[in-house]
């Protein structure tokens, strides 16, 4: 039996009201003012490093083909396997624009009282809420895509994992690590 939109409205409502009593959420998480965006140029980052993979997967087919050809395993299922793979990746490289844009849209953070909380996720959208006194440490990271475009991601590692904040400009990504530093050490001088 399917639920009806105000049932599910509000069990989201009973979920957001146990968090926030258990102290995890100070602010209402779903007040767009609240969160900060990335960068929009990390839209042109995501597309080119989409597209690299995209022209590399290509490049494995084309090779696949010529050397099952040359080897004659030409058979029916080596052909389906990569015309899956070549056109899955067509596709994604297609896409990619809008997608990017999605992502862009979604993908937001917020430095709380009390905790981190991240969003992120198009099609599957995931809400990731990090106590500080639960952070172990925090790191930056750049690889050449973003120094390339002059943003850098930022790590919060827990002991259940790494969570990420994808791209921000250097200074803001400095200045994030050293906010939430500072309140992970406040926080724990609180325990």
């Amino acid at each position: 039996m399917l639920d009806s939109g105000e049932n599910t409205a509000g069990r989201r409502r009973d979920t957001w009201l146990r968090l926030k009593g258990l102290g995890y959420l100070q602010q209402d998480w779903r007040d767009e003012g609240q969160w900060t965006k990335l960068p929009s140029r990390v839209k042109r980052v995501w597309y080119i490093s989409s597209a690299l993979t995209d022209v590399v997967v290509l490049l494995i087919c084309a090779v696949a083909v010529v050397v099952l050809m040359h080897l004659e395993w030409w058979g029916v299922w080596q052909r389906t396997v990569v015309v899956i793979a070549a056109v899955l990746s067509l596709l994604d490289l297609m896409l990619r624009p809008l997608v990017s844009r999605y992502e862009f849209a979604v993908n937001q953070f917020i430095l709380g009282e009390h905790e981190v909380s991240i969003r992120k996720g198009w099609f599957l959208r995931k809400l990731t809420v990090i106590p500080y006194n639960r952070v172990q440490h925090v790191e930056t990271k750049q690889g050449p895509f973003l120094h390339a475009f002059s943003l850098m991601s930022v790590e919060i590692h827990t002991a259940v994992g790494a969570h990420v904040i994808d791209a921000l400009e250097i200074d803001d990504a400095m200045s994030v690590v050293g906010q939430i530093t500072a309140k992970v050490r406040s926080e724990k001088e609180d325990l």
